[in-house]
């Protein structure tokens, strides 16, 4: 079984689309392996802020990944 989630949002919506490794985090491979080992520093500096002030300036956020499915809990908890 497969669970999923469906967002209905406004024709008007402003939408950000961003990658996580390698955009979010500093390399798309310690991406995926340093969160097995509870390493929580290899996101780009400052990279939660801009994302904070992307949304209080009222954009919707959407984030693409090539993670195995069995890191979505772990990236889910990290973004």
């Amino acid at each position: 079984m497969v669970d999923g989630n469906i967002f209905l949002w406004n024709y008007d919506d402003q939408v950000v689309i961003s990658d996580i490794d390698g955009t979010v985090t500093k390399s798309d491979a310690l991406g995926h392996l340093l969160p097995k080992f509870k390493c929580t520093d290899w996101a780009h500096e400052g990279i939660a802020n801009l994302y904070t002030n992307i949304a209080a300036n009222g954009y919707k956020l959407i984030y693409l990944s090539s993670r195995p499915i069995g890191l979505s809990e772990s990236t889910k908890n990290y973004i």
